[in-house]
């Protein structure tokens, strides 16, 4: 007998992981994370696969039922061999993808030693380097059935490498499961390969589970998930990152710069005091660097928030904004100053001065007179 972690079971892995105990509860941004165990046999873990993720696999693992093979191997090997399909009904041609992957899968399920997880290690890792749909299909199959912590690292790993798309029904019900599972590593790793979906089909359940390991219980998915949310420039993280923020957590400044608005400047203004005046500041610098941040009033507020803290850091990014919004800047200047004039209602064309970096040259020349 053997135990493995009900990491991802598919449908059936969630309600265990509910009943068990498993899951992640967030309160506020407080986790919980417990876990559940299942205790199976190694020659049953085919069988699991098959009846817990409808994938190409376990339809081929149905449609080769009965069949006798013809070559001597292990158990393990034979049902690697029938999960892919190497040999059809009515044919002696065997599939050129299942001889590549069969001895792959065999190694993928060794268990046992210190041996044979580094074999199902550097197994999963060939997956990785595979770009076939069955190489895909075969990691999220393994993935769901369970895998040890390493294996299913290097598992991970290979998903990521592969870059699958969105659209793959096991794939995101996989990695929701591994992106709750108690090993602060795999979570890791599965809220990265979340973070890769492209913004197309699936996304919309992606977003919530970034916001979600906002609240995660380790500084390192917490960083994972809000550097992925502020790439996408996701306004719907905005009160949550905001949040974080208060919590004085590092990961929040950048990825708040990158999303927020005029609620994020006036809930800066009121965090002084309370928050590190360099993560307020880091935030704000991140703010005025965007060309779509304002209108141009609010940019003036967030100057004059600038000025009143205290230290060189204050000087640092108001000097680089001064640059950044001067005619003939370059083009990220030329986005911000364009922007900057359209919303004070001037012709971009034109080198009328612009509120924000007016409020700032002065804010600069008054803490150099002194």
């Amino acid at each position: 007998m053997q135990t493995r972690r009900a990491a991802g079971w598919g449908v059936v892995g969630a309600v265990l992981l509910g009943l068990g105990g498993g899951g992640l509860c967030t309160d506020g941004f407080g986790v919980r994370i417990a876990h559940a165990e299942e205790t199976i046999e190694p020659s049953a873990r085919g069988e699991a696969g098959s009846k817990l993720v409808g994938n190409k696999g376990a339809a081929a693992l149905k449609a080769g039922a009965g069949r006798e093979s013809t070559a001597t191997t292990t158990k393990t090997e034979k049902g690697a061999a029938k999960d892919l399909g190497k040999e059809k009904k009515g044919t002696d041609k065997a599939d050129p993808a299942a001889d590549a992957l069969s001895p792959v899968l065999a190694d993928l399920r060794r268990t046992g030693g210190p041996s044979d997880e580094r074999a199902a290690v550097a197994a999963a890792q060939k997956l990785g380097t595979m770009t076939s749909p069955a190489a895909t299909d075969a990691l999220l199959t393994e993935l769901s059935t369970g895998l040890s912590p390493n294996v299913a690292m290097a598992a991970l790993d290979a998903l990521i490498a592969q870059k699958p798309a969105a659209a793959d029904t096991q794939l995101l019900p996989v990695l929701s499961l591994y992106a709750r599972h108690r090993n602060a590593e795999l979570r890791r790793r599965a809220v990265t390969a979340l973070a890769m979906l492209p913004d197309t089909t699936g996304t919309s359940q992606v977003v919530p589970q970034l916001i979600s390991a906002l609240g995660d219980a380790s500084a390192e998915v917490r960083q994972v998930a809000a550097q992925a949310l502020g790439t996408r420039h996701e306004k719907s993280a905005e009160p949550a990152l905001i949040k974080l923020l208060l919590r004085k957590d590092p990961a929040a400044p950048a990825a708040l710069g990158q999303v927020g608005g005029a609620d994020t400047a006036r809930a800066l203004s009121e965090m002084i005091g309370n928050v590190p005046d360099r993560m307020i500041l880091e935030t704000l610098g991140e703010l005025l660097k965007r060309p779509d941040f304002g209108p141009e009033q609010v940019r003036v507020q967030v100057v004059k928030t600038i000025g009143k803290m205290p230290g060189s850091q204050t000087l640092d990014i108001l000097s680089d904004y001064v640059k950044q919004t001067a005619p003939g800047g370059g083009q990220a200047a030329g986005k911000v100053a364009a922007k900057a004039a359209k919303d004070a209602g001037k012709d971009a064309g034109k080198d009328a001065p612009r509120p924000s970096r007016v409020e700032a040259q002065k804010i600069i020349e008054q803490r150099t007179a002194k």
